[in-house]
């Protein structure tokens, strides 16, 4: 849990010291309680959004290093907060085996 904490801390300082926009950090909070998403989802989540901010903010977290797009797709774009989910897996594999 400790590790997770550190993990936003240190992305949320990556993403303010950037200049990023409210919906980006929004966009964040979300990537934070789930850690996969599509835009559609994004959408459901933060209330008054719409597809291209949230198309600007997904694309400012990937080019800062926290999110990636899973698959080549353009259409139903799934993306991740890969380092929070190998954290999860990791934790969750040894709690397992």
């Amino acid at each position: 849990a400790l590790e997770i904490h550190r993990l936003h801390e240190q992305d949320m300082e990556k993403i303010k010291s950037s200049g990023a926009t409210g919906a980006t950090i929004q966009v964040f909070t979300v990537f934070c309680r789930f850690p996969l998403a599509t835009i559609p989802e994004l959408q459901k989540e933060i209330q008054n959004s719409n597809q291209n901010t949230l198309n600007r903010a997904v694309k400012s977290l990937i080019n800062l290093g926290v999110l990636k797009q899973i698959g080549e797709s353009q259409r139903n774009r799934k993306f991740s907060y890969y380092n929070y989910l190998e954290i999860l897996t990791r934790d969750t594999a040894l709690a397992v085996g």
